[in-house]
């Protein structure tokens, strides 16, 4: 870890009778895993920017995914996290407005999958466009 003594990073750019530009940026390093996330939907149609398009009153259903190159952070200790971004409409503040299934198959390696739903007919969906978001998270230290 260099959380104290951070590497410093400078780009330095010129041309020509130009007066040169820099740019420094000061890095340091972890021990905690770094995961690969996925995320990905089969519902819908799917748009030439990446998105997906699906009808208000329709099931979505997306699949997450977790994975690190660590022989610490396995699937029990990793925690996966769900959001959107504007929030769902819900009828109980407490509770989110979508179901998650792990994916049992792949337990206690280096990955963990989930699958978000959100119910067909649920009324959730009242804004033209939301993001999806997965945030995985090594919970073992």
């Amino acid at each position: 870890p260099t959380a104290a003594y951070a590497y410093i990073f400078k780009v330095e750019v010129t041309k020509g009778s130009m007066m040169s530009q820099s740019f420094t940026m000061p890095v340091t390093l972890t021990e905690a895993a770094i995961p690969a996330v996925s995320i990905a939907s089969d519902s819908g149609q799917r748009l030439l920017n990446g998105g997906i398009k699906i009808n208000a009153q329709d099931q979505l259903v997306v699949h997450g995914a977790c994975s690190v190159i660590s022989s610490r952070a396995e699937g029990e200790e990793m925690k996966l996290t769900w959001r959107f971004s504007p929030d769902l409409k819900t009828k109980s503040p407490t509770v989110d407005p979508w179901l998650v299934f792990p994916n049992e198959s792949i337990l206690g390696g280096t990955t963990k999958r989930e699958a978000l739903v959100v119910a067909a007919g649920s009324g959730n969906f009242s804004a033209a466009k939301y993001t999806v978001e997965l945030r995985c998270e090594d919970i073992s230290k």
